[in-house]
C-alpha cells in the first residue's frame, strides 16, 4: 500500500530518485544466515520492501546484556560485540537479494539512548563502524543528528556536538583516501563469526588491489597477517588498514 501511495507516484517523478523507509529492508528465509537479528537475539525475516532501498537500522544499542542466539551464543555489549551485531545485520542486507542500494540509518556518535533502547558510550568503535560500512560499498549513509527545535531546548537534551559531526567527516576523509576513488567489491559477505576476537572486513578496489579494515578489541594487541606473517603492533588506533593483492588468501589473528 506506502509503495502503491508514496513509491510509486515519486518514481514516476523523479525515475532516479532512491526511496527508503526506516527499518525496511528485505530479509529472507531461506537461508538462517540470511535474516536480520533483533536486539533480544531473535531471528526475523520481512519481505516487503518499500521503495528501492534497504534501510535498516544500525544504532549502537548496549540492550544486549541477555540476548543469545539460538545456539546458546551471548551477543554482549563491549565495543566489539556491539559492533558485530550492527555488522552482522549490515552483511544481511548486503547479501539480500535484488542488488538494492543500502541506505542504513545510523545515529550521531554521543547519542545516549533513551528510556528503552540504552546506546553504548562514545567511543572510537563509531568511526570503525564506518570504515567497515564503507567497504561494504555502503555510499550512502542517513544519519540521525537531531538540532533543538524548540527555543527551550537545549543541545545537552541530545548529546550531539561538534565532536560528533567531526568523527563522522573525518571518517568518511579517511575512507575517501582509502578508497580513491572506486568503489568497493565486498569479499566478506559472510555471517559475522560471534567467536572471532577480531572483526574483520575486506574488499577489492579496483583491478590489483584488496583493502583490508581490521578492529581489534583492545587496543594493545598484536595481530599477525597471514600468510606471510606480517606483524602490525599496537598503535594509537583500535583498528588498521592492510592491503593485499587480489586472489590472495589472507586472514589475520591476535598474537597470544
Amino acid at each position: 500500500i506506502l509503495n502503491r501511495a508514496v513509491y510509486e507516484p515519486v518514481k514516476a517523478l523523479y525515475p532516479t530518485a532512491h526511496v527508503s523507509n526506516y527499518g525496511s529492508v528485505i530479509a529472507t528465509a531461506d537461508k538462517t544466515d540470511n535474516v536480520m537479528l533483533d536486539l533480544n537475539g531473535h531471528l526475523y525475516t520481512n519481505s516487503e520492501l518499500f521503495g528501492n532501498c534497504l534501510a535498516p537500522v544500525l544504532y549502537g544499542y548496549r540492550g544486549l546484556e541477555n540476548a543469545s542466539l539460538k545456539d546458546g551464543t551471548k551477543l554482549g555489549v563491549s565495543p566489539t560485540k556491539i559492533l558485530k551485531f550492527q555488522l552482522y545485520n549490515a552483511r544481511v542486507c548486503c547479501r539480500a537479494p535484488g542488488d538494492f542500494p543500502v541506505t542504513p540509518w545510523v545515529s550521531h556518535r554521543s547519542w545516549r539512548g533513551d528510556s528503552l533502547y540504552k546506546y553504548q558510550n562514545p567511543n572510537d568503535y563509531y568511526q570503525e563502524f564506518i570504515y567497515h560500512l564503507g567497504l561494504m560499498g555502503i555510499e550512502e549513509i542517513i544519519l540521525w543528528n537531531p538540532a533543538p527545535w524548540m527555543p527551550k531546548q537545549k543541545f545537552d537534551d541530545w548529546t550531539r556536538n561538534e565532536a560528533d559531526d567531526f568523527a563522522m567527516d573525518s571518517a568518511l576523509r579517511v575512507l575517501n583516501r582509502r578508497l580513491a576513488g572506486q568503489r568497493p567489491r565486498l569479499l566478506t559477505s559472510g555471517p559475522i563469526a560471534w567467536q572471532d576476537e577480531l572483526v574483520v572486513t575486506g574488499a577489492q578496489v579496483g583491478p590489483d588491489r584488496v583493502l583490508w579494515r581490521v578492529t581489534r578489541p583492545d587496543w594493545g594487541l598484536t595481530v599477525k597477517a597471514m600468510p606471510k606473517g606480517t606483524i602490525i603492533p599496537p598503535n594509537k588506533f583500535i583498528g588498521f588498514w592492510f592491503e593485499s593483492k587480489p586472489g590472495e588468501k589472507v586472514s589475520f589473528e591476535v598474537v597470544k
